[in-house]
């Protein structure tokens, strides 16, 4: 069960830990979410980041470099149904990031938006026909239920993702993907300071029903 509020200090360590905690909390925000299966995937995201960085600098991969052999040593078969055990899930918290894009929009402008072909009134179960195809799912409640309920922990990480993402490829340049979360620690700090900025829309909602005392909150170290 991960704790209410957690607190990120990029400064101290190796960074890749800190991402791949955060990327992990998304995955699983749940209470009771397994802790085994959680501390597994932690593991072989940060030797995801090991192998991806020994991959495009093999300057790096042959000199010393203090990792713990945890990581470093980590079984290939085991991290790769990590990774694609995370991906799934990660699938899910940006589907429903997208759920939450026009309740935020919403608050934002003072009116309701533009909304979606196929969307009469903006409420849950309308937004849950938008995502509808992506999840694979065949009616809207079961989107409700198993993706938007539950994403709601960490909905406003979910968001921040789906909208940074999406402005990145306005701009551009790639979609912000597992690898980008994990190794750069900008894309960490961009995440969460813009996830505490929609906390504040979320509560205003009306129509979202977020407890946002319930949100799991993710802080950098002063």
């Amino acid at each position: 069960m991960p704790a209410h509020e957690v607190i990120l200090d990029i400064g101290r360590g190796d960074p890749y830990e800190w991402g791949a905690l955060l990327v992990t909390l998304l995955a699983f925000p749940e209470k009771d979410a397994p802790e085994t299966l959680m501390e597994s995937c932690f593991y072989s995201l940060c030797s995801f980041a090991i192998r991806g960085r020994m991959a495009h600098d093999p300057a790096w991969a042959y000199q010393k470099q203090p990792i713990k052999p945890i990581y470093a040593c980590r079984d290939v078969k085991r991290l790769e149904h990590d990774i694609r055990h995370i991906e799934k899930r990660l699938m899910h918290r940006m589907l429903a990031g997208k759920m939450c894009i026009p309740f935020l929009k919403e608050v934002e402008m003072g009116a309701t938006p533009e909304l979606p072909p196929g969307v009469e009134r903006l409420n849950i179960s309308q937004v849950a026909n938008t995502v509808l195809r992506e999840s694979r799912n065949n009616e809207p409640k079961n989107v409700v239920s198993r993706i938007w309920r539950q994403s709601l922990p960490v909905i406003h990480l979910a968001a921040a993702i789906t909208i940074i993402s999406s402005e990145c490829v306005r701009l551009g340049q790639g979609p912000l993907t597992v690898a980008h979360l994990v190794v750069d620690p900008s894309a960490i700090k961009w995440v969460v300071r813009r996830a505490e900025e929609y906390i504040p829309l979320l509560a205003k909602s009306r129509r979202a029903h977020v407890d946002v005392e319930s949100l799991l909150r993710i802080r950098l170290a002063a």
